[in-house]
């Protein structure tokens, strides 16, 4: 799947922040249980794919959809202890706790560049970075946020300069003040190797914004790889784990890139349909992971895996998406 696929050339319209699609369904901002065409909707990709649908949506973000363990499908009931996640990701190898950055030091200082951002521009829904190997491309989920990224940080001035970060204090409280610091003490000298091309190209103000708006929310990763091209997953970190959607039309390797969710919502598809993305993910055995909240212990989609949260989790809706045996296989 090429990222110089892009999603404007797709049916669109404005209202929602979605693509107009055959999957548009979602027609009010308003959370509620789903409606009669929803649900022959979702029977029908559920009877082809094992999908099961649990809980409200949202037109703005539709259902987070994940593949899990019929197993746990088969057992979800409200009257067990734990939330519907903790069921549904029960004894799978599914859930990370803690991850080590140890060859992965590109993706974590990017994730600390995309964290201090975040902190100034939560509105943006999510902030990635990917490095190139000259420049670091920056992204938001939305156009206002991408021209506000633009405008803050310095085309050829210090980055680090202007975040203003210090560069040691006292012991984190949360997830930005962490990595803040990190990032801050990364002004001097990288503190790893394979950081220092980084380091350089944030003190040059080497930063980069793709310059395209589009008339729906595309997720960060999309907007980026549009811009670049093909996307190396090792120089690509931000807040949230890309989603199924994203990794899949961008060609990610889904095996280091551990995919979040996938969301319905035709802003988040961006041109793709559930049903390519679900196929594609049956038949080369990608799973949905999420991570365990350091801090709060419980299981989230809002950040991916290393780190404390600064919030507690707001519930979304749900959908889980069997993962089915293999025919003819025990």
């Amino acid at each position: 799947m090429s990222a110089s696929e892009d999603p404007r050339s797709k049916p669109q319209k404005r209202g929602n922040d979605e693509i107009a699609s055959s999957e548009d369904e979602f027609d009010s901002d308003d959370e509620r249980e789903p409606s009669e065409e929803q649900e022959v909707w979702l029977d029908k990709v559920g009877s082809a794919l094992g999908v099961v649908a649990h809980g409200a949506v949202t037109s703005k973000q539709g259902a987070r959809m994940y593949r899990v363990p019929q197993d746990n499908i088969d057992a979800l009931d409200p009257k067990k202890k734990g939330t519907k996640l903790e069921q549904m990701f029960d004894g799978t190898d599914q859930v990370s706790d803690k991850t080590s950055f140890e060859g992965k030091r590109e993706k974590q200082i990017l994730r600390w560049l995309a964290t201090v951002l975040f902190g100034k521009y939560s509105t943006g829904v999510e902030i990635q970075c990917y490095f190139d190997g000259t420049d670091i491309w920056v992204s938001s989920n939305t156009n206002d946020v991408n021209s506000a990224i633009s405008g803050y940080l310095p085309q050829g001035g210090d980055v680090f300069a202007k975040l203003g970060l210090a560069k040691s204090g006292g012991k984190a409280k949360s997830r930005g003040e962490r990595h803040a610091k990190k990032l801050g003490a990364s002004a001097d000298a990288a503190r790893y190797p394979e950081q220092a091309a980084i380091v350089t190209a944030l003190k040059a103000g080497r930063i980069k914004v793709p310059p395209t708006a589009y008339d729906f929310d595309l997720h960060a990763e999309r907007r980026i790889g549009l811009a670049v091209g093909s996307l190396n997953a090792a120089r690509l970190g931000g807040v949230k784990r890309p989603c199924m959607v994203c990794a899949y039309a961008l060609g990610l390797d889904t095996d280091k890139t551990r995919s979040g969710p996938l969301w319905t919502s035709a802003a988040a598809r961006g041109g793709k349909t559930i049903d390519e993305v679900l196929q594609h993910a049956e038949e080369n055995g990608i799973k949905t992971f999420i991570t365990r909240d350091r801090l709060t212990k419980k299981l989230t989609t809002d950040h991916d895996t290393d780190s404390e949260s600064e919030g507690e989790i707001e519930e979304q809706p749900e959908v889980a998406m069997v993962t089915k045996k293999p025919r003819g296989k025990n």
